[in-house]
């Protein structure tokens, strides 16, 4: 099994030391936190880097958040070959009672529900796996899903008449306009995605990009 180690540094007096703690995930059919795990690496790999890839061609905003949030835990990847309860309490932290404390890590940019950990837990994050935060292959298919479902809410017609204008193609297929909307910027998707392709700030800023960027 795969679990999440995420990160925090030692603060600048020194008051709160270098610490990690184990992801948890929430089952809400059982109203109760479990630790997060994954059978394969890929399956982990894909829990950070599916959505940190797609926060960053969604809007500006969320790049940024996808980067604070990132930046701030340090995600790691470790693999537990044995799933044995006592291995995994190696990883816990425990008090005094034998309870294990369960806390929430957050930032300007979002929140986690954590188990704290220990030195054990500390030098697993320090020898995990890192994922690949920056997929260069990612934007391809993950951003013409996104465009799929931009123009399931919003319909293709609005977009095919920008396409039409700024390439002078007569009648683009659907196909073309996913690939067209998945090579504008992030910030000019995000104003689709939250105000719809009709709107004028989305229109004017497309029609620009793909009068320059355009093929």
């Amino acid at each position: 099994m795969f679990v999440h180690i995420v990160h925090k540094a030692a603060d600048v007096e020194g008051k709160t030391p270098e610490q990690a703690f184990l992801l948890m995930s929430y089952d809400r059919e059982n109203d109760t936190h479990l630790i997060l795990g994954h059978d394969t690496e890929k399956e982990a790999r894909a829990y950070w880097e599916e959505s940190y890839n797609r926060k960053h061609v969604q809007s500006y905003e969320g790049s940024m958040s996808a980067c604070i949030h990132y930046i701030m835990f340090s995600p790691r990847i470790h693999e537990m070959p044995d799933v044995a309860e006592e291995k995994l309490k190696e990883l816990i932290y425990l008090d005094e009672g034998g309870e294990p404390h369960l806390l929430s890590l957050s930032c300007v940019a979002g929140y986690m529900k954590v188990l704290k950990g220990n030195d054990v837990t500390l030098k697993a994050w320090e020898e995990g796996i890192n994922p690949d935060l920056i997929n260069e292959g990612f934007n391809d298919e993950s951003v013409k899903k996104d465009a799929r479902q931009v123009f399931s809410q919003y319909g293709h017609e609005e977009f095919a008449e920008i396409v039409k204008e700024a390439l002078g193609l007569e009648t683009p297929s659907n196909s073309e306009l996913e690939k067209y909307f998945a090579s504008l910027p992030p910030q000019i998707q995000g104003i689709a995605r939250d105000w719809g392709t009709s709107d004028t700030v989305f229109r004017d800023q497309a029609l620009v990009h793909l009068r320059k960027n355009g093929e």
